[in-house]
């Protein structure tokens, strides 16, 4: 309980609130915005850190070629659409200065410039501003004419979410989806609902000790402290994004022999993160698979001091992902066939390491 002692009861209350509503995901504004505006004294800094896993999908592109489905004679034609990572923007209160982040780089965690005590990393990614209640747009960059935002209700209208953000409160905003075809950049098209959600990305973060172990023989330590984010847009080999399971181990384990082992985190669903997992100092094999288990995501050895909190985040790597639709005609007898496949191609990923504070007894 030590680090919710700088916040009020009130507040403890609407964290808890929206963790059991959203899952650690403000999904909830209309329940969970409004409750705590001016309960707290002004004064202080909150901070957050952005992170941007958005795609942009691009005009078809058909092309047809002469195939055999079977032993007769059919045609094939392939419709490909092309998905391409882009910058966005992040406004603040509708501004384009700090700390809002205008054209954050594709696939990336934006620098920031500060960390939490004691270690005050810039490398930590957050960006410290006023405690109180803030807006949110978030949007394409770089278009003719200012897109729209990306946040909208389930009956598709653009809507501006506000948030009350606490003194020495930690968050990490989170974009991952797909906009759709801009034809025209000077008239921007709206990302509706099914592309990003009707849920305002914030996440929660706990950036603070770790838990002190005393062996049975020898001086107590710092265990470390780290969590996932899964900020992928395609984590499995249909082009989906069902959640992942992360693995942490002492040996190096292949995708078969999963089995064996118990996941530190058995499901990690797209724009959230998993629980904090304290572990020992040392090094550690993580294993991230999708929960089909269709491939390995990521695997690679890491290494945890005592004391440490890290926050690692799992994104696509690609410029662009392709998703290929396959329409097979055939005829048989005089009867008609048509066979629809979907193909994909393999995604790839990176990881972002975050050291976000360091602690020592």
């Amino acid at each position: 309980m030590k680090r919710l002692t700088q916040l009020n009861s009130k507040t403890v209350v609407m964290r808890i609130r929206c963790t059991l509503i959203a899952g650690l995901l403000f999904a909830g504004i209309a329940a969970c915005s409004g409750n705590d505006n001016g309960t707290q004294a002004a004064g202080g800094n909150t901070y957050i850190r952005f992170v941007n896993s958005t795609y942009q999908q691009e005009a078809d592109v058909a092309s047809g070629a002469a195939c055999t489905f079977g032993a007769q004679p059919a045609h094939c034609d392939t419709v490909t659409t092309t998905y391409t990572a882009i910058p966005i923007d992040i406004l603040i209160d509708s501004a384009a200065t700090y700390p809002s982040s205008v054209a954050l780089a594709a696939n990336s965690v934006d620098t920031g410039t500060a960390g939490p005590k004691p270690l005050l990393s810039a490398g930590a990614g957050y960006h410290p501003f006023a405690v109180g209640v803030h807006s949110f747009v978030a949007r394409v960059n770089g278009l003719v004419t200012p897109g729209p935002s990306f946040f909208t209700t389930t009956s598709n209208t653009q809507y501006l979410p506000r948030q009350f953000l606490t003194n020495t409160t930690y968050y990490t905003f989170v974009l991952s989806g797909i906009n759709p075809v801009q034809t025209d950049p000077s008239n921007p098209t709206l990302a509706g609902p099914s592309d990003f959600g009707s849920g305002f990305p914030l996440l929660l973060d706990d950036p603070f000790t770790p838990p002190s172990v005393t062996p049975l023989s020898g001086a107590p330590y710092l265990q470390a402290r780290f969590r996932v984010h899964n900020s992928a847009m395609w984590t499995d080999t249909t082009g989906g994004n069902n959640g992942i399971a992360v693995y942490l181990t002492h040996i190096q384990p292949t995708l078969s022999a999963l089995g064996l082992f118990t996941p530190v985190a058995g499901y990690v669903s797209r724009r959230t993160a998993s629980g904090y997992v304290n572990v020992t100092a040392g090094d550690y094999w993580l294993t991230i698979v999708p929960t089909d288990f269709s491939l390995l995501a990521y695997q690679a050895l890491v290494h945890f001091d005592a004391g440490e909190v890290r926050s690692l985040f799992l994104q696509n790597a690609m410029l662009a992902f392709h998703r290929r639709m396959v329409t097979v005609s055939a005829t048989t007898g005089g009867g008609g066939v048509l066979d629809t496949h979907a193909s994909y191609d393999q995604p790839v990923f990176k990881m972002t390491n975050i050291l976000d504070n360091k602690y020592s007894l």
